[in-house]
């Protein structure tokens, strides 16, 4: 794929925007000890791995004090809701044909408010569940099923078979308890999630150093703790109240990174935020693709920018250049244009020490193959809209929000079955964004293939789970639907927007 045709596909993916800026960077990061928080190098998650095909661990779910270390020596201290303790939560890695046993423990407060009438609005903010966001496993029982509850003082046993093909690939796990989410997320719940496969076995992915870089957004008052939601505002911007915002990778802010020139290294960034999204630049250097949501490319990639969108992970190779210091930049902004932010120092890359001679990949194994039109069975089309509360009838007069988020005209209802596929089913969907801002559309257990966006045909198709809805635009996207029965979501990953409606449930039948 020529480098033109990279700039178009990602460029395409920000049509409506009122930005133009180069889009991808990224930059190593030294492994070291959680312990070392505090620390200006960057550190890594505490790794929890499988052994002889089993990883059994323990998720205590709790406030716990934290210290957001950063590049001028200070901390802020945060007290917030986490897993094990942690900002972010420990990075989980297995390999295909593996069980994922997480005992969760909900140590949170008693939820201070009644079950609601209305449920698209922030509520129980102290009940939770557990997603694995893009594995290819059972949505229901006691796998990967967000129509569980867990409500404080209770527990609750995740048990995941992950099948012997599965692809291997960068994924996390995060809550998806409808009415909660947001709020979990504003203090930084959320981890990394590795299936070891195929690709790590490419001997030039396999010589570079392994780097998780976790981005996340903590959405604080002025002592570092999480507000309730304020449900009496009409003004969605206050529905989620905050004093300050904190963009951290694995829980600092801008850490440093140290590498050699030569070398290069492995970035494996996961998008963890509320709704945030990164245009990703690294000074002087480029960035190269090896995979999108998890899911390997068929050749490397290589580009200036790339677009890491809420709730995306991308595999980056990055070789680094002459010594110097450089930094990884996003551009970020949220939800539309006019919300707009100065760029975030992420991550400050060193160059130096002895050079290094290693190389890139000319190949990858892709594990899907292209789903051609004489494959498809059927096809629909989902709306996304942001529209006006005018209280007509269509939405509960209890809803206090100006405006209302919605998929094909309606808020989130658990009691409907929005869509219906059929196992072994092969479908095209086309998705339209009637709203004036962007959505950002997330299916579970199923990954699909992005065939154009505006009318244009992406060269090749890109695979992911999670893909931006342009302003007053489309994207049509190929799925098989494979292995699982059962009941799931779609929805908006932009987590405000889910929490207040967006969403839709899907049974596979």
């Amino acid at each position: 794929m020529s480098q033109n045709n990279i700039a178009r596909r990602k460029l395409l993916v920000l049509s409506g925007y009122a930005v133009t800026m180069s889009m991808l960077g990224t930059s190593s990061g030294s492994a070291s000890n959680n312990d070392n928080a505090l620390s200006t190098d960057l550190v890594q998650p505490e790794l929890r791995s499988s052994v002889d095909g089993l990883l059994v661990t323990q998720f205590n779910l709790a406030y716990a004090p934290n210290a957001i270390g950063g590049q001028d020596g200070g901390e802020q201290p945060i007290y917030t809701r986490c897993y094990e303790g942690m900002v972010p939560g420990p990075s989980l890695r297995l390999r295909p044909g593996d069980v994922l046993n997480v005992a969760l423990e909900n140590n949170l407060p008693p939820n201070n408010d009644p079950q609601p009438v209305n449920t698209s609005l922030p509520h129980l903010v102290n009940s939770t569940n557990f997603h694995t966001h893009g594995l290819h496993v059972s949505p229901s029982g006691n796998a990967d099923n967000v129509l569980i509850t867990l409500n404080p003082g209770s527990t609750h046993d995740v048990d995941i078979s992950i099948p012997s093909d599965h692809p291997g690939g960068t994924h996390w796990y995060h809550p998806h308890k409808h009415g909660g989410v947001t709020t979990q997320f504003q203090g930084g719940m959320g981890g990394a999630l590795i299936i070891e496969g195929a690709l790590d076995a490419v001997p030039e992915v396999a010589a570079a150093r392994d780097i998780v870089l976790v981005f996340q957004e903590l959405q604080l008052n002025s002592v570092g703790e999480v507000e309730d939601p304020d449900i009496t505002t009409p003004d969605m911007d206050d529905l989620f109240p905050k004093d300050q915002t904190l963009y951290t990778v694995n829980g600092q802010v801008n850490p440093t990174l140290t590498v050699r020139p030569g070398e290069v290294i492995r970035l494996r960034c996961l998008n963890a935020t509320i709704g945030t999204f990164y245009p990703l630049s690294l000074d002087s250097h480029d960035l190269n693709l090896i995979a999108n949501d998890g899911i390997s490319l068929a050749a490397l990639e290589t580009s200036s920018g790339a677009f890491l969108g809420a709730g995306n992970r991308l595999d980056l190779l990055v070789r680094a250049g002459a010594a110097g210091t450089h930094v990884l930049r996003g551009h970020t902004y949220t939800r539309s244009p006019k919300l707009t932010r100065d760029d975030v120092e992420l991550l400050t890359l060193i160059v130096e020490g002895e050079p290094m001679d290693m190389g890139l990949p000319t190949t990858l194994p892709a594990p899907y193959a292209h789903i051609e039109d004489a494959e498809l069975t059927g096809s629909r089309t989902i709306v996304f809209d942001t529209v006006a509360n005018k209280f007509d009838g269509t939405f509960p007069e209890t809803f206090t929000l100006t405006m209302a988020f919605t998929i094909d005209g309606a808020l989130f209802d658990s009691s409907v079955i929005n869509q219906v596929v059929n196992l072994n089913a092969v479908e095209e969907w086309t998705l339209i964004n009637n709203a004036d801002e962007i959505h950002n559309f997330h299916i579970h257990t199923n990954p699909f293939e992005v065939i154009s966006v505006d009318g244009v045909m992406q060269d090749p198709p890109l695979w992911g789970d999670t893909i931006l809805l342009p302003v007053k635009g489309s994207v049509v996207i190929r799925s098989r639907f494979t292995d699982f029965t059962g009941e799931l979501v779609l929805h908006c990953h932009i987590l405000d927007h889910e929490d207040t409606g967006m969403m839709q449930s899907v049974q596979i039948v």
